[in-house]
């Protein structure tokens, strides 16, 4: 079963992926790979379930943040 694991709302989201993608015209087989793909961007497997990924975007805004202050904390310290 491919949704064994998948939390309510991702699943909630693949249906309407998947309807979608039929509505616009597109195979069964089309449709669920577009679905599967939309899935597969915001959740991963792990194990048995499926997991949110985070956000790698706030990751490196973190990052660059701490840059900015360790460099100010630099020139200041000259």
């Amino acid at each position: 079963m491919p949704f064994k694991g998948l939390p309510n709302k991702a699943y909630q989201q693949w249906e309407a992926v998947y309807k979608s993608a039929k509505a616009a015209g597109d195979s069964e087989s089309k449709a669920a790979q577009k679905t599967w793909g939309t899935i597969k961007k915001k959740y991963k497997k792990v194990g048995n379930n499926w997991v949110k990924k985070t956000s790698s975007t706030n990751a490196s805004k973190i990052f660059s943040l701490i840059n900015i202050l360790l460099s100010e904390v630099n020139i200041n310290d000259k």
